[in-house]
C-alpha cells in the first residue's frame, strides 16, 4: 500500500509483512517490490507513463545506514478522450 500524507511528497511504502522502517534492514527484493508498488500506484492514478527511480546512498552521519531517495517522475497524466467501436451494429 503506498499512501500519501497532505501537504508532503513523501509516499510510504508498506508491503505487508516487509515494510522499510527506518534501522530495519533493506534487501535488493524489498527496493524493486517498493519500485513495483509505486508504479502500480501511480498507474492507478492516470499516469501510465510515470517513471521511479531508487537511489541508494550511504548515510555520512551514521555508520552502516544507508539513505533511500525515491524520485518519481510523473510526467502528463493520461485521459480518455472517446472510445470508437468498430464492426457489427448489434451487440
Amino acid at each position: 500500500v503506498l499512501t500519501s500524507e497532505p501537504g508532503r511528497s513523501a509516499l510510504v511504502v508498506d508491503n505487508p509483512g516487509r515494510r522499510i522502517l527506518k534501522g530495519g534492514q533493506i534487501t535488493p527484493n524489498m527496493i524493486d517490490r517498493s519500485k513495483i508498488l509505486a508504479k502500480k500506484y501511480f498507474d492507478d492514478k492516470g499516469f501510465k507513463n510515470a517513471d521511479i527511480n531508487i537511489v541508494q546512498r550511504d548515510d555520512v552521519t551514521k555508520k552502516n545506514q544507508v539513505i533511500l531517495d525515491i524520485n518519481i517522475d510523473k510526467k502528463s497524466k493520461m485521459k480518455v478522450r472517446t472510445i470508437t467501436i468498430e464492426g457489427k451494429a448489434t451487440m
